[in-house]
């Protein structure tokens, strides 16, 4: 089922594939979502692309566009990320299945680390740290 979910979304990037400002790496990851300041609304995701500038993720519910979110995740080997900042900048309902868009706010002194985890990667196409399979359309 898993080797299914990564070919799946291999063909959605191959589909949904656009020139953006930041190359993009294809990771599999899993994340925190924080929607209010209380930090009594979470929701777990999974990152399925990221860049310098922001990264997609798949959600079991939609996120209003422009809504602004705190996110927690690790790059495995890299670091630990809390309390980022990113603004939703798209949501598309994919099947049952949401695709978010989030654009970084404040990653400061976290960027450079961002940044050599992507460079590292850029050589592969996925990571994969997380069962994916409940998250296939």
């Amino acid at each position: 089922m898993r080797d299914g979910a990564v070919l799946l979304l291999k063909k959605l990037y191959d589909l949904l594939q656009e020139k953006r400002k930041y190359s993009r790496v294809y990771v599999l990851v899993p994340l925190e979502i924080v929607t209010d300041s209380a930090a009594k609304n979470k929701i777990n995701g999974i990152i399925h692309n990221l860049s310098s500038g922001g990264l997609g993720i798949l959600l079991d519910r939609v996120l209003a566009v422009n809504t602004i979110v705190q996110l927690k995740f690790e790059l495995r080997g890299a670091c630990k990320l809390e309390n980022v900042q990113a603004g939703v900048v798209r949501c598309n309902k994919i099947g049952t299945k949401y695709d978010v868009g989030l654009l970084f706010m404040n990653l400061g002194q976290n960027q450079a680390r961002v940044d050599d985890y992507l460079n590292n990667l850029k050589k592969k196409k996925y990571e994969s740290t997380v069962d994916v399979s409940r998250y296939v359309v």
